[in-house]
């Protein structure tokens, strides 16, 4: 990635969660993302940080607590650096 704040994401991602991110372009339900990147001229940098059958929006949605404490970490190392 050509970005400083998504390589920094990334090496964060490693060191809490032990594995290398994974890269998916898809579309999502964050519409205003578009606008923030066109008006503040950024590129955002956004990270789900959920376990992978948290069955999101769901009947029996989940969150794992180990995953809110990385999720945590990832958070206040990234936004500390």
């Amino acid at each position: 990635m050509d970005n400083d704040h998504i390589r920094l994401a990334a090496k964060i991602i490693n060191k809490t969660f032990g594995v290398d991110p994974v890269y998916k372009y898809s579309g999502g339900g964050l519409p205003i993302v578009t606008y923030l990147q066109d008006y503040l001229r950024i590129t955002p940098v956004l990270v789900p940080l959920g376990n992978e059958d948290c069955n999101m929006h769901a009947i029996n949605e989940n969150y794992n607590l180990k995953v809110l404490k990385s999720a945590l970490d990832f958070s206040m190392l990234y936004f500390t650096s």
